[in-house]
């Protein structure tokens, strides 16, 4: 499984999916980004920020391989914004020369199928951790807690009925998150023959087609924001989980 089930359509479709990647990664995102530099302002595809690293991405999606002028062009911008990487993303590759004028430079060269399986395992790790940060708050609202008991006690019978429903959807969601726990391994590294397992039992339970894994954690995510606002909807309340 990929991240995405399709490969990007045009060229904005190709810088989306780079800064969706990105993103997910824990990187702050901007795309497009103009930024100023001693030559006037270049307008960069997607600036990627995290308090150590800072990368420039160019996304080409031409019908041909990308020529070594347009490397030695990017080096220039690499070097006066004062990137740590950039990275050239073209749909159809590069020219001979295009490698040989990024060779030992800050710059790599990566087709869209080759940038996607550099960032698969740090997309996969920083989405699960994000869930595994959320699973306890997750947990105590699909139980029967003390801190939720008082609005729980003043609900009329339908509503109760309506409430325990969307607890019991939650519920499941927090034991797919803790399996998503066990696919991580002790030593960092994710089991990914465990995740595909994981995915296809969900879709079973599901009954609906996971083609990626970024419509996996899309919808895991999409169905905790639903079920969280609508339990906030029957409680009264604003603050019951920051989701």
């Amino acid at each position: 499984m990929e991240i995405f089930s399709d490969e990007p359509k045009n060229w904005q479709d190709l810088q989306n999916k780079v800064a969706y990647i990105l993103q997910s990664c824990g990187y702050q995102v901007e795309t497009p980004k103009t930024i100023q530099t001693v030559r006037g302002a270049v307008e960069v595809d997607v600036l990627a920020k995290t308090d150590e690293m800072t990368i420039i991405c160019e996304c080409k999606y031409w019908k041909y391989k990308v020529p070594q002028n347009v490397i030695f062009s990017f080096r220039t911008i690499i070097q006066e914004i004062g990137a740590n990487k950039g990275i050239v993303i073209a749909e159809n590759g590069f020219q001979k020369g295009a490698y040989e004028n990024a060779k030992h430079t800050n710059i790599e060269l990566k087709t869209w199928s080759e940038f996607a399986l550099q960032f698969k395992n740090k997309y996969l790790i920083s989405n699960i951790e994000k869930l595994l940060k959320i699973r306890r708050k997750l947990f105590r609202l699909a139980s029967d807690k003390p801190e939720y008991k008082a609005f729980y006690d003043v609900l009329n019978e339908e509503q109760r009925i309506e409430v325990n429903k969307y607890r019991n959807a939650l519920m499941k969601i927090t034991y797919i998150i803790t399996e998503l726990y066990i696919a991580l391994e002790q030593n960092g590294d994710l089991d990914i023959i465990y995740l595909d397992d994981l995915i296809l039992r969900v879709e079973n339970q599901w009954r609906a087609q996971i083609p990626s894994y970024s419509d996996f954690f899309e919808n895991i995510n999409h169905e905790i924001r639903a079920i969280v606002t609508r339990i906030k909807s029957i409680y009264g309340i604003d603050t019951l989980l920051d989701y």
